[in-house]
């Protein structure tokens, strides 16, 4: 990938991001060569992912000459119209328990899908951004149980943002199978319990998971909705 021209900075490129109709937030992340690494744009539903960073690509190309590779490209939307989200259609959270002993805290997630109960534990230091991470590890436990270990899904990253006075979690998940590997992106407003957020933000990034849906553990149909891999969106 070519190297950013002399005197233009992450800062500058984040600019003409956020200009992007539907680009809410974005991060850069250069390598020591000044090389574009990743970017991680938060964007509303109005327009598809594929559609978003098409939109990048020609403004990196008519502001900097700048091609960019659509793989390094991560987009996580949020629906502004679905207002408080409700988990996804698919899917019942019948419980989330964080229980917090000492300097360690445990939680555990329970998910009814298709009829059937499934409960994820996770444990770890009780730090509070921690807790919120377990939350997010319990969901992806709860719907590896469900998918009878046709996909391992783990958790590349959690952040938690302020869109305009609205609190948004961003969870970004890994689902492997034996032939591939995928990244995967989801987004969800924080209805007041920021870990029933958590787990709707989970949720919302294993959607292709769902019944009925491409499968993960599909190992022909996994593939994100951008055309390029959604990473980790640590969004400023």
């Amino acid at each position: 990938m070519p190297d950013i021209k002399k005197g233009v900075s992450a800062a500058e490129l984040e600019g003409i991001l956020r200009q992007i109709r539907d680009v809410i937030s974005a991060r850069v992340v250069l390598d020591e060569t000044s090389a574009i690494q990743e970017i991680h744009v938060l964007a509303g539903a109005g327009r598809s992912p594929k559609q978003i960073v098409r939109d990048i690509e020609s403004a990196f190309m008519a502001h900097f000459n700048l091609p960019i590779d659509h793989k390094k490209v991560s987009v996580a939307q949020l629906d502004w119209e679905a207002g408080l989200p409700g988990a996804a259609a698919w899917v019942r959270v019948v419980d989330v328990n964080v229980k917090v002993s000492g300097a360690r805290a445990s939680c555990s997630v329970g998910l009814e899908i298709e009829g059937e109960l499934f409960t994820g534990e996770a444990q770890g230091a009780a730090a509070t951004q921690n807790r919120l991470r377990l939350v997010a590890v319990a969901t992806l436990s709860a719907v590896e149980q469900y998918l009878k270990g046709e996909v391992a899904l783990a958790l590349e990253g959690l952040r938690l943002l302020d869109v305009g006075e609205r609190p948004v979690a961003v969870v970004t998940v890994a689902a492997v199978t034996p032939a591939r590997e995928e990244s995967l992106a989801g987004a969800s407003f924080i209805p007041g319990d920021m870990a029933m957020g958590v787990v709707q933000a989970t949720l919302k990034a294993v959607e292709k998971c769902l019944p009925g849906a491409n499968r993960c553990g599909d190992r022909s149909a996994i593939r994100d909705r951008s055309g390029g891999q959604v990473g980790n969106p640590e969004l400023r």
